[in-house]
């Protein structure tokens, strides 16, 4: 079995890990805001433009510190990390509300541990494994909590987020297995520019344009939408990325 050499966690990490958590617990709400006057879809796709915009500047350095090998990593990063998941958390919330796709991210670890271990060779104790069961256990309770007395279709939209979980386990496995030479500016950098040429124009291609101008509440949903890019996504992933290189993918104990 392998062993890990990853360092324990300090001050600065537990620092890093709460603040990431409270910023994430609060972009649920924020995309609520955002589906008052958008889509689902193009809710993701402005999360994911106003992010690409953000780190546009750093771009050019980017792509001078990484090495050819590490574009297949940084796009995978990209792909199942920065450019999947916020269509899959948005079109879960359009039938459940924030606080349900917050508790059910708590899965998270669990996708984190599964793929560490099937793919990426990730050392494993039994402290991992009981936090991650405690994790499960009020993560499944939850979703048997909110199956009742709720419809079927609508809590069927639970898994989209489920399946953002598997996403962000693959994504920051990779990162800690292949990026950790990468500053976190330079993965998010090349990744959410190369997601932000596509998203950008499937967005505009849409009835956005026409949306903003019609629907009253299109400046409130535009604001908490920036809002969650800068801090949700933005900040959130530089905090994310950076935790993982300083412990590794299940901030080991």
């Amino acid at each position: 079995m392998p062993t890990s050499t990853s360092p324990s966690p300090d001050r600065l990490s537990w620092i890093l890990l709460f603040t990431c958590a409270l910023i994430w617990g609060c972009s649920f709400i924020l995309m609520k805001r955002g589906l008052l006057a958008f889509s689902a879809p193009q809710v993701a796709s402005l999360r994911i433009f106003f992010t690409a915009l953000i780190f546009l500047p750093f771009l050019p350095r980017a792509l001078r510190q990484a090495r050819r090998e590490d574009l297949l990593p940084i796009l995978t990063v990209g792909f199942f990390g920065s450019a999947l998941p916020p269509f899959l958390f948005t079109a879960a919330q359009t039938h459940i509300n924030s606080a349900t796709a917050g508790i059910l991210n708590a899965l998270s670890p669990l996708f984190t541990l599964l793929v560490g271990l099937a793919a990426f060779g990730l050392a494993f104790n039994r402290q991992k494994l009981l936090g991650i069961l405690i994790g499960f256990v009020g993560a499944a309770s939850l979703i048997i909590h909110t199956a009742q007395g709720s419809q079927a279709s609508d809590y069927s939209y639970g898994g989209y987020v489920v399946l953002a979980t598997l996403c962000y386990g693959i994504s920051i496995n990779t990162v800690t297995a292949k990026c950790r030479h990468l500053s976190p500016f330079t993965i998010n950098a090349i990744s959410f520019s190369t997601s932000g040429i596509f998203i950008s124009a499937y967005l505009f291609s849409t009835d956005f344009l026409t949306r903003c101008q019609t629907q009253p509440d299109a400046a409130t949903s535009l604001l908490a939408l920036f809002i969650l890019s800068l801090f949700g996504t933005a900040i959130a992933s530089i905090i994310y990325f950076k935790l993982a290189q300083r412990t590794d993918a299940l901030f080991r104990l």
